[in-house]
This record gives structure tokens, C-alpha cells and sequence, in this order.
């Protein structure tokens, strides 16, 4: 599990019993490496640019403190607060703060 973290992947960790949805509570984790706060300054800096939409196209104002990035690396989910905001309309698309 190390060595796939470290080459920056996440990973879903579970123990137990576990429920399915959005909002289900359960013994799981999600793993990635904290490595990526470079990227959530990238991100941060392109914010306060205005050069920054969202997946329902709307300008992303608020900076972020991190992120949880789709397994497929498509969208970027904003955590603000020491909460993730895992609606659609908010994702970010990661390749575009990736190219910039």
C-alpha cells in the first residue's frame, strides 16, 4: 500500500461494516499523499487569478485547503474547512489547473 501511494495514487481503505451513498458513515478511509498541498498552492494561485471554473462553469472564489481527486484524475473535489465538497456542480476539472 506504500509504494502505491507514493507513486500518488488513492486508495479506499475499509474495515468491517460500511454503507453506500454520499452521506454514509462507515469504518473507511480515504489515503493519499500529503504531497499534494504543491498542488492545492497551484490551484490556490489560479483561484485568486479568476482563471478557475467549476464543473457547472461557474468562477471557483473560495480557495481551497485540499482536495480529493477522482480515481479516474478527471475532477478534483475542493475540501474547505476540513470538509469535502463532493457535489458535481463544484469538481473541479483537474487537467485544466494541471495545463495552466
Amino acid at each position: 500500500m506504500a509504494a502505491r501511494l507514493d507513486q500518488g495514487e488513492i486508495l479506499g481503505w475499509f474495515q468491517g461494516r460500511s454503507e453506500f451513498g454520499p452521506r454514509a458513515l462507515g469504518n473507511r478511509s480515504i489515503l493519499g499523499d500529503p504531497g499534494t498541498a504543491a498542488i492545492a498552492d497551484r490551484i490556490n494561485e489560479q483561484i485568486a487569478a479568476g482563471s478557475v471554473k467549476n464543473r457547472g462553469g461557474n468562477a471557483v472564489e473560495e480557495k481551497i485547503d485540499a482536495g480529493l481527486l477522482r480515481e479516474d484524475k478527471k475532477f478534483l473535489y475542493p475540501i474547505r474547512d476540513d470538509i469535502p465538497i463532493m457535489l458535481e456542480d463544484e469538481a473541479i476539472p483537474f487537467h485544466e489547473v494541471q495545463e495552466s
